[in-house]
């Protein structure tokens, strides 16, 4: 399972379009197939700072996912609601046994 998590600083005037945005999409995204789960987390204290925190099955699904017509469609959407570049991180379970 890969964990991808990325960062989003968006413009404090458009966070309310990027929220409607992710709302109306996020069925959608989550339905992707090897997407397990899908939330959106907000700073309590920067409510323009937020993070999508996505569980894939694979990494190829998410590469997947991430070449589709859909994303490169939402992203030009999102992209100029952005106030600095995004940051995404992928993740692993660490357990003992993977050392």
């Amino acid at each position: 399972m890969l964990i991808r998590v990325v960062q989003l600083d968006i413009q404090e005037d458009k966070t309310s379009l990027f929220l409607e945005l992710y709302a109306g999409h996020q069925q959608t995204i989550s339905q992707n197939k090897g997407c397990i789960q899908l939330q959106l987390l907000q700073e309590d204290a920067n409510p323009n700072k937020v993070a999508t925190l996505s569980h894939w099955e694979s990494e190829k699904d998410l590469n997947a996912y991430r070449n589709s017509e859909f994303f490169k469609s939402l992203w030009t959407k999102v992209k100029p609601l952005f106030a600095s570049p995004a940051k995404a991180y992928s993740y692993h379970i660490w357990t003992p046994e993977k050392k």
